[in-house]
């Protein structure tokens, strides 16, 4: 630890979280989010059950962090985020400089992820996906401290790490066959063939998954959020696999739609960054081609072999057994951040080949070296504007707008329908606020809700019923404002794949829009709030 303190590596990798950190926490949403987002909150907030497949350790976390004092008890569980961007940060910093050792081709790969629009928003509402990321590059840097030391208490820490990082989101599962196979692949593999090891790692696994125990424990005890009631081993393990959702791209085809693919690709590189610098960081990939260049990339290329294969491999199993969101496609930025650091270190290797087959280039290489360098973090910075826009939530308090004028209008004893976008808003008010007990909040879609109607009117006769939704607005008078065919929706959803909507102000601003909008009718919408035998009240 003193030899570490010592080392100014340590002090920038501290720095570039630090700034990190405090970026990220003035950029966050102050308040409630809508959709998923207030569901952890809410969540975190009460020691709930969220939707499956639970993401037990990310409730536990959210709910210690809520024991701070400071601001509501939603920005306390969107901190975690906070940390889990700016750690996800120092975890590629730290990751890059054990592979190149070299400074600025790590600061390089932090900066691109740090500043990228996707990942920032992440870091700025409560969501766990974030963490999975963090977690790909932590294990990645222990399995490249074991590969290089042989000590086996890193590849311990590893398994460990591999089961937490589950019970914090399965999408984590996706990357593990990447370390299983780098353990064959870059390391001391047979140290692995002796019994008490593989115990050892086996046990240790077993511990970090062993979070998903706090759902039936949890679930016995009733608490005041829950998704699905868990009472038996067979409801936990259908409910941890998500088996009531599963609609995976394998029911379609096996092989992926290069059209879809490219779609993901889309919504998480290009809106992270500016299309110039794109190819700024690809162009130096030319120097690949040059003699010698392999040569001094000899203590490297099994790893870089090994990154590659792991992308094609991962995006493959995300894409092929899940459903496509742009969220699951996070970890593409941790790739996309190292090929950046190793695009500067490929930049130097060219230079000083050059430099030493004509000593008199050596000023013009450094002057190319600058004029590289200051091209990249200049369109780098030159994104983050629009990264701002994208990512900044600090003034989003749309959906506490929104819960409020909902409540004004619910009378004593009211039945509220919503969907699930808004009605997660609702349940956190009420449920951790303690805001209208009094009234009974429903979840229901608008193809469910037709079905629900009788029961709810027979079982609350003398109830007012009303309506809480997010509609989609097709019209042309409202393209510049809201985009075309898209829906009105809360900012805080940026994690949410731009088929969703990019991210606009919640139905709450339908309080200022609702009179130039058309009649509820076909297939333009407008949010309403009122009895079913009175539509004339809306909001």
């Amino acid at each position: 630890m003193r030899r570490l303190l010592h080392n100014p590596r340590f002090w920038i990798g501290a720095v570039l979280g630090v700034a990190c950190l405090i970026i990220y926490a003035v950029t966050m949403a102050p308040d409630i989010g809508a959709n998923d987002v207030a569901e952890w909150q809410a969540t975190g907030a009460t020691l709930g059950i969220a939707h499956a497949p639970g993401s037990p350790a990310y409730t536990i976390l959210s709910w210690l962090l809520t024991l701070a004092p400071f601001s509501l008890p939603a920005a306390r569980v969107t901190f975690l985020s906070v940390v889990m961007g700016a750690a996800g940060v120092v975890a590629v910093y730290a990751f890059m400089v054990l592979l190149l050792n070299r400074v600025l081709p790590a600061i390089v790969s932090a900066a691109t992820l740090a500043l990228a629009g996707m990942w920032w928003s992440h870091a700025t509402v409560a969501t766990p996906y974030n963490a999975v990321l963090t977690i790909m590059a932590v294990l990645l840097v222990l399995l490249l401290l074991w590969s290089r030391s042989g000590n086996i208490r890193f590849l311990w820490g590893a398994a460990l790490l591999a089961g937490f990082g589950l019970a914090y989101h399965p999408l984590v599962m996706f990357f593990l066959p990447v370390p299983i196979a780098g353990v064959f692949f870059l390391g001391r593999w047979k140290q692995l063939l002796r019994l008490k090891p593989v115990l050892i790692l086996t046990l240790l696994f077993m511990t970090g998954l062993s979070f998903y125990l706090y759902l039936p424990i949890r679930g016995a005890t009733g608490p005041a959020i829950q998704y699905q009631k868990i009472n038996s081993l067979s409801k936990m393990i259908s409910f941890v696999s998500a088996s009531h959702a599963h609609n995976t791209r394998l029911q379609q085809s096996f092989l992926p739609n290069l059209a879809d693919v490219q779609g993901r690709l889309d919504e998480v590189v290009y809106s992270s960054y500016n299309p110039s610098f794109l190819i700024l960081i690809f162009a130096p990939s030319l120097a690949l081609f040059l003699p010698g260049v392999w040569r001094r990339l000899r203590f490297v290329w099994r790893w870089l072999v090994f990154l590659a294969a792991g992308m094609i491999v991962q995006m493959f199993l995300i894409f092929v057994l899940t459903d496509i969101y742009a969220h699951y496609y996070l970890p593409l930025l941790f790739y996309f951040a190292v090929w950046a650091g190793l695009s500067a270190y490929l930049v130097k290797i060219a230079l000083d080949k050059l430099a030493e087959s004509d000593p008199e280039l050596r000023q013009l290489a450094l002057i190319v070296a600058g004029i590289f360098y200051f091209g990249f973090f200049g369109l780098l910075v030159a994104g983050t504007p629009h990264t701002w826009a994208f990512a900044n939530h600090r003034n989003d308090r749309d959906m506490r707008d929104y819960v409020n004028f909902v409540f004004s209008r619910a009378k004593p004893g009211a039945v509220v329908m919503g969907d699930w976008e808004t009605y997660t808003g609702l349940v956190y008010a009420q449920k951790v606020e303690g805001q209208r007990p009094d009234i009974i909040l429903l979840s229901v879609s608008q193809q469910g809700r037709k079905a629900m109607i009788p029961n709810i009117e027979s079982q609350y006769p003398a109830a007012q019923i009303l309506l809480s939704e997010v509609f989609n607005i097709y019209s042309a008078k409202d393209v510049s404002t809201y985009g075309w065919q898209r829906p009105l929706t809360n900012k805080a959803l940026t994690y949410q794949d731009f088929n969703h909507g990019k991210p606009y102000p919640l139905a709450a601003q339908l309080l200022r829009l609702v009179d130039s909008i058309a009649p509820f009718s076909g297939s333009c919408y407008k949010a309403r709030s009122g009895t079913l035998r009175r539509p004339a009240l809306t909001f």
